[in-house]
């Protein structure tokens, strides 16, 4: 979950689409109690998408994206609201590719 609406919120995203555009759009509920998805925000990354990923952190959630087909990945702070910001970005080893990330406990 991303900032502080008690509904969620969901992620789209073409795979491959040249631009790299990621949507949010969150869920709405009228006073009927009739769920609808609200407007989506996009933004954009600059270069193809192929998996997002939501990594869970105390306090937050952040993004993970693996772009071009694993060719690399970054790691985005986001609270639902503002444009993601990078915190990390990698490439893989030469010969390997990005395909999907594990959490790992903290000690």
């Amino acid at each position: 979950r991303f900032g502080t609406s008690p509904l969620a919120q969901f992620l789209f995203h073409q795979p491959h689409d040249p631009q790299g555009r990621v949507g949010i759009r969150p869920v709405l509920e009228n006073p009927t109690n009739v769920f609808a998805f609200g407007v989506e925000t996009l933004f954009t990354f600059g270069q193809p998408v192929t998996q997002l990923l939501v990594a869970s952190t105390p306090g937050t959630n952040q993004l993970l994206l693996i772009f071009n087909n694993g060719a690399a990945a970054g790691i985005y702070g986001f609270d639902g609201l503002n444009p993601p910001t990078l915190r990390h970005s990698s490439s893989p080893p030469s010969g390997q590719t990005f395909t999907g990330a594990v959490p790992r406990q903290r000690s």
